[in-house]
């Protein structure tokens, strides 16, 4: 069995890792910035969130900051809003799938609209559904493990 307890995280490969990850994020953020509209730039900056519309139907989406679940389809009528969820593969920085989303929904409403994972019920806008955070936090968790396991198995240098 492993030594957890051997885990040395003041490593130079994990402070190197994290550093670039956070690079990442940052140039992310950048790369947003730039493809947002003024109105959408001011909109993300106060509330994390900004506002599309869709190529095809003209239907409002709200882009939430995040990569899971983050969509929500705005309807006319007011009511209830749906959540979707799509994204590239891979792990990808917050600000770029936001960017790849954004994209989707502006020219190719229907195909991004076509893989999309939808939750199902409705909600109120800007209400996070239950079920999406409790999603959300197990996908993290997972993911969590993943990274973990991976380390071990990958950099086994850690280990004493």
């Amino acid at each position: 069995m492993f030594g957890l307890g051997a885990l040395r995280l003041n490593s130079p490969n994990v402070e190197g890792r994290v550093s670039a990850r956070l690079q990442a994020e940052r140039r992310g953020e950048i790369l947003l910035g730039q493809w947002l509209s003024t109105d959408q730039a001011e909109q993300y900056k106060a509330h994390r969130y900004f506002d599309v519309v869709g190529s095809d139907t003209g239907r409002r989406y709200r882009i939430h900051r995040g990569t899971v679940m983050n969509i929500e389809e705005l309807p006319r009528d007011g009511s209830g809003a749906q959540r979707l969820c799509f994204a590239p593969n891979g792990i990808i920085a917050v600000g770029d799938v936001m960017v790849a989303q954004k994209i989707a929904l502006e020219k190719f409403e229907l195909a991004a609209l076509a893989i999309a994972n939808k939750d199902g019920s409705r909600h109120a806008p800007g209400a996070p559904a239950q079920e999406v955070v409790l999603l959300a936090g197990l996908g993290l968790s997972f993911a969590s493990l993943v990274v973990l396991v991976w380390l071990l198995l990958h950099d086994l240098k850690f280990l004493l």
